[in-house]
C-alpha cells in the first residue's frame, strides 16, 4: 500500500480507527482507498462503507473517544464529519462487495473492482475531476468494458443505465472547474480527457450502444 499518498493527519484517523476496532464490518473506498492501492495521487478523505447497520450515536461517542471527531451531519445509517480535521464518513451501503478487501493498519480496504464499479456510479451521478482522474487509472488496470459490467455486478440494472453511464464518460463541464488534486504520477487534465473521448467509441461497439 502507498501510504505516502495520505496526509499525516489521515493516516493518522486511519491508524486510530483500525486500531480501535470501533467499525466492525466497515470498509474503506473512494478516493483515499485507491490512492492507496495505486499510489496516483495524494487523497485526504476516510469514507466508510459498511453492509451492516449501526447505531449512529454509539459511532459518534466512539469517534469522539479516539481524538477530536466533531460530527457534521448524523441520520439513520449516516455519520459523517471531520477526525484530527479530516473529512470522515460512514455509510450504510447494502450493495455487496465483487472483490476481496485487503487489511492495511487494521482497516479492510476495498478492492480495485469495488472502487471501480463505485467510481462509475459517481461519474454517472456527476463526475468530479477528481473520480475522471481515479477512473483513467484504474483504466490502466482492467477494461472500461469490464467496469461497466462490475457495475452490474454491484449494483445492478446496467441495461438500464448504461447508455447513460456511456455519456457521462465524456461529459467534463462540471469537472472542468475543479482542481486537479497533487498527482505522484503525472498526468494533464486534457491527456485524461482525450482518453475518455477515445474509449467512449469504442465502448459503443462493444456495449452494442448508439447515439440518441
Amino acid at each position: 500500500m502507498f501510504k505516502n499518498t495520505l496526509s499525516v493527519d489521515t493516516f493518522r484517523g486511519l491508524k486510530l480507527v483500525g486500531k480501535s476496532k470501533i467499525l466492525p464490518g466497515a470498509y474503506l473506498a473512494g478516493g483515499t482507498a485507491l490512492a492507496l492501492r495505486l499510489g496516483h495521487r495524494r487523497s485526504v478523505d476516510l469514507d466508510f462503507f459498511t453492509r451492516k447497520k449501526f447505531n449512529e450515536q454509539i459511532v459518534v461517542r466512539r469517534l469522539k473517544k479516539l481524538g477530536k471527531f466533531k460530527e457534521k451531519t448524523v441520520d439513520w445509517q449516516t455519520v459523517m464529519g471531520s477526525l484530527f480535521g479530516v473529512s470522515f464518513s460512514l455509510f450504510y451501503f447494502e450493495y455487496p462487495l465483487v472483490g476481496k478487501t485487503d487489511q492495511f493498519e487494521g482497516v479492510a480496504i476495498a478492492s480495485l473492482k469495488d472502487i471501480a464499479a463505485m467510481k462509475l456510479r459517481a461519474i454517472g451521478d456527476r463526475g468530479t475531476k477528481r473520480d475522471f482522474v481515479d477512473l483513467f487509472f484504474l483504466a490502466k488496470e482492467m477494461r472500461l468494458a469490464e467496469v461497466f459490467q462490475l457495475y452490474h455486478k454491484k449494483f445492478g440494472g446496467l441495461t438500464e443505465q448504461k447508455y447513460h453511464l456511456w455519456r457521462a464518460l465524456n461529459y467534463f463541464e462540471d469537472a472542468d472547474k475543479d482542481v486537479l488534486p497533487k498527482m505522484f504520477r503525472p498526468v494533464e487534465w486534457s491527456q485524461v480527457k482525450r482518453f475518455f473521448n477515445g474509449e467512449v467509441k469504442k465502448l459503443a461497439a462493444e456495449l452494442k450502444l448508439t447515439r440518441g
